[in-house]
């Protein structure tokens, strides 16, 4: 992804009293559940390619993504706009964003 931008995001867990294991696997599933919840599946088809996961903290349920600059807009508006996943209300959370060197 050139020219990519680089988005540090957290999950909150609003009602969970167990939380499920934070890996890639499973931010991706959020990440993508979000998408295809506000676009469909034309825009998970076109957003699906457009973002990768770089690094996660289980600890402190935060992740960097690497957003293509194209679709940068779209997929946070899906991700700040998610209010629940498997029946767990929560929020994610985007701090900070950087342009790649």
């Amino acid at each position: 992804m050139e020219g990519a931008i680089f988005e540090d995001v957290q999950l909150k867990f609003l009602t969970s009293k167990t939380l499920p294991e934070f890996t890639d696997s499973f931010l991706n599933r959020i990440i993508i559940y979000a998408i295809k919840d506000l676009y469909g599946d034309v825009g998970l088809a076109k957003y699906q390619s457009k973002f990768e996961i770089t690094d996660t903290n289980p600890q402190s349920l935060e992740a960097k993504l690497r957003v293509d600059p194209s679709a940068r807009h779209d997929i946070w508006n899906a991700l700040t706009l998610l209010d629940s996943f498997d029946g767990e209300k929560l929020r994610i959370v985007s701090d900070q964003e950087f342009k790649a060197q």
